[in-house]
């Protein structure tokens, strides 16, 4: 009896250890067939995430970037979020995929970019190729909504006009009736500061001028309504429209990043411009500046540290995940900025669960590689004309030699999308004084 027990634990014993070698040397089925959630942050900057890590702020974030490979990623000049996002979708540089900027001129006018310019395949189009279904929630110049393997909540949905002007700013259709309809509400965006306990707003110049800092602070309550709308959004499509990767970008960090830095004590700032001036800025003292900005910004990255940690929480075991932002906030020029230098602050990546290794540090990491990354994870063809190349460092070893990297010469096929006029929409003035607000156009 005794005997024949031990045997029965031996063998329990070889079948356990058997399957966690399995697991571990494939990453698992699991892994393999579970989704891949990319949460994108509009303007997320390394230098003021990390006190907020050390001080176990940001629980989530350190958790994946603890649990993944991380980089400090390259941007590409200007700066700006239409083109930036476009490249982390399609893999390929403003030349190549068609979306130059925030808005294009027609005649005289200058009207806001729109989806039909851009000219070749985002991953979204790719993965509904290959009958992989995709989500995909406020991503930048997204509309009019594409048809896809899937559902698209286009970044017109968040401004909630669509029904007065009636335009589709959702694919399918029919979406738009089912999803929350976006608030837009300052006493909801004041009901929302106070539970996440963001800093009191108020006017620092108080000049009675009407500045670009003016405009924004009086759209404030708008953009984080926005914002709000789209996690709402997101929450409906991650329940009612499982995918194999879901996709959205949130852009309260880039907003809030543009003026709070006004809010850092001015005997700090002052005394960073007079050094800035003389040639006589520290690092030490551009770190003092980084730790009271990061102050500011704490509610900020926690509200959306909480996010991730819900989607985290209703993810299936074995999920994938990829936060990215498109470019870092730095001090130049006596502000805190990410659109007058040469080279851009750096934006935030981390690759997370599945097949990717732990607390890695990837180097020479660019917004170009983002999606080149993602299809080898999928295990598609990388093709030769993307910009970007495949982050093999990210994965572990196993993964790795079980896997090369297929390639192709291209994903484009059929003709090229040339000679295409914006598409006018009844929001396009509205969307051009949010640009003049924060910035982006100097009229």
């Amino acid at each position: 009896m005794k005997r024949r027990l031990f045997v029965a634990v031996l063998i329990a014993a070889l079948c356990g250890a058997a399957f966690t070698y399995y697991k571990f040397r494939t990453g698992s089925a699991e892994s393999e067939n579970a989704p891949v959630y990319i949460i994108g942050l509009d303007g997320a900057s390394w230098n003021l995430i990390d006190p907020m890590v050390k001080e176990g702020k940001l629980p989530n974030i350190q958790k994946l970037r603890e649990n993944g490979s991380w980089a400090r990623l390259q941007s590409d000049y200007p700066a700006h979020s239409a083109f930036l996002w476009t490249s982390i979708a399609t893999g390929k540089k403003k030349e190549k995929h068609g979306i130059g900027d925030f808005t294009v001129h027609q005649g005289e006018a200058e009207v806001p970019s729109t989806g039909n310019l851009r000219r070749v395949k985002a991953f979204w189009n790719i993965l509904s190729e290959r009958n992989l279904k995709v989500s995909i929630v406020n991503w930048w110049v997204t509309w009019p909504p594409e048809k896809v393997n899937g559902v698209m909540v286009s970044d017109k949905w968040r401004m909630a006009r669509f029904r007065q002007l009636g335009e589709e700013v959702t694919y399918p259709p029919s979406l738009k009736d089912q999803l929350p309809y976006p608030e837009m509400s300052k006493t909801f965006a004041e009901k929302e500061w106070k539970e996440y306990h963001l800093p009191p707003l108020y006017d620092v110049t108080n000049d009675g001028k009407i500045t670009a800092f003016d405009k924004a602070l009086k759209a404030y309550p708008t953009y984080w309504c926005q914002d709000a709308a789209a996690w709402r959004a997101s929450q409906y499509v991650l329940k009612h429209n499982p995918a194999k990767v879901f996709a959205v970008v949130f852009r309260i960090v880039d907003i809030s990043s543009h003026f709070f830095w006004c809010y850092i004590p001015p005997k700090i700032l002052e005394d960073a411009r007079v050094k800035e001036e003389k040639g006589t800025l520290t690092q030490a003292d551009v770190d003092r500046l980084d730790l009271e900005f990061s102050k500011l910004m704490e509610p900020i990255y926690s509200y959306q540290d909480k996010i991730i940690g819900q989607i985290m929480d209703d993810a299936p075991a074995g999920s994938t995940f990829i936060i990215v932002s498109d470019h870092g906030f730095g001090f130049h020029k006596g502000s805190y900025t990410h659109t007058t230098q040469r080279v851009p602050p750096k934006g935030v990546l981390i690759l997370s669960g599945g097949p990717y290794q732990k607390n890695n540090e990837l180097k020479d990491a660019s917004i170009y590689d983002v999606t080149p990354t993602l299809l080898y994870q999928l295990h598609l063809p990388v093709a030769r004309d993307f910009d970007g190349k495949v982050l093999s460092g990210a994965f572990r070893a196993q993964f790795r030699s079980d896997h090369q990297v297929a390639q192709i010469a291209s994903w484009e096929t059929g003709k090229p999308k040339i000679d295409q006029k914006p598409i006018p929409s009844g929001t396009d003035p509205e969307t051009i004084e949010d640009l003049k607000a924060l910035g982006y156009i100097q009229k």
